[in-house]
């Protein structure tokens, strides 16, 4: 059995609800934080540069993160500007 909930963005920025043709009172809409494909990317770079600086050892992160030395560099070389 399929349910549908139809969501309706208002001009004013606000969101209405609608289920089986009944307008729903919504208290709070939260996205799914599930990272696309780029997300997961970013945060992979994101992590090699934190494992780095925890370790103190930038050749030693970008073995465990699978990342390169330059990559690491540059990436947070990009993210320090």
């Amino acid at each position: 059995m399929n349910h549908k909930v139809e969501i309706r963005k208002q001009l004013d920025g606000n969101f209405t609800a609608y289920f089986a043709g009944r307008k729903l009172y919504i208290a709070e809409i939260k996205e799914s934080c599930k990272l696309t494909k780029y997300g997961e990317e970013v945060q992979k770079k994101l992590d090699a540069i934190k494992l780095a600086e925890e370790l103190g050892n930038l050749s030693e992160a970008a073995r465990i993160s699978g990342c390169s030395r330059e990559s690491i560099y540059n990436n947070r070389r990009l993210l320090e500007t």
